[in-house]
């Protein structure tokens, strides 16, 4: 059984504030998307967010994709109203219809190839629509103090990074210079860590692609407000 990752954003824990907080934020935004139908969300997971999004603003036209079977089989039970189907960013895809809203929510962070990622999400974007992506921040102060208390107090696993000799050292070495992290994954389909997680990453694919986006931070999540017309 997949993991419930609604749990994070409906259960009331000091673990879970930052995920109450990005829903809050998600909800602030979407406000201001003029169209949201057709709706499409890429790393639905179980369809929490997804049907949480199409509720609050009665979008008609929704779909999830996901590349975890059980999330969709978890996802089209709970939400039948809703098209779900799985779907590998990491590999090229040509949309056969486009959606004028797409999210893809904490998800880059785990894709093996942000580049292909990304392009597929612009493939998919209409030409009038808005793309909503968002990461969580893992350098700077944010990522120094997710590390610590990651590493210290949850003994969370370095198993899909490159380690080697005084790891724990030269991670935070590399945070606190902000050096680019990226460098310490193991090249992968997919990864379950946030750990060697750089937004910059995506930054620059935005910048190498022609479109306009807007980006803030909030808390310890990176918004990008993504779209071809001027925003």
């Amino acid at each position: 059984m997949p993991v419930d990752h609604s749990l994070t954003y409906t259960v009331r824990s000091i673990k879970n504030i930052p995920h109450r907080n990005r829903l809050k934020t998600l909800m602030r935004i979407c406000r201001t998307i003029p169209e949201k139908s057709p709706f499409a969300d890429f790393g639905c997971s179980n369809g929490f967010l997804t049907n949480e999004i199409v509720e609050r603003f009665q979008i008609q036209d929704a779909s999830g994709f996901d590349v975890d079977y059980e999330n969709i089989a978890v996802a089209a039970k709970r939400y039948p109203a809703i098209q779900f189907q799985t779907f590998n960013l990491n590999m090229a895809s040509e949309p056969v219809s486009k959606f004028l809203f797409i999210t893809c929510l904490e998800t880059m962070e785990h894709v093996g190839n942000q580049e292909v990622a990304f392009a597929n999400l612009i493939r998919y974007l209409d030409t009038k629509g808005r793309l909503i992506i968002s990461v969580p921040i893992e350098i700077g102060l944010v990522g120094i103090s997710k590390f610590i208390i990651k590493r210290f107090v949850y003994g969370y696993s370095f198993s899909e990074l490159n380690t080697g000799r005084y790891f724990t050292f030269r991670y935070l070495k590399d945070l606190i210079f902000r050096k680019d992290i990226s460098r310490y994954r193991k090249p992968a389909d997919s990864y379950g860590t946030h750990f060697g997680f750089d937004y910059r990453t995506i930054d620059k694919l935005i910048y190498n692609h022609p479109v306009y986006c807007k980006t803030f931070n909030s808390f310890t999540t990176r918004y990008y407000i993504i779209s071809f017309e001027r925003i």
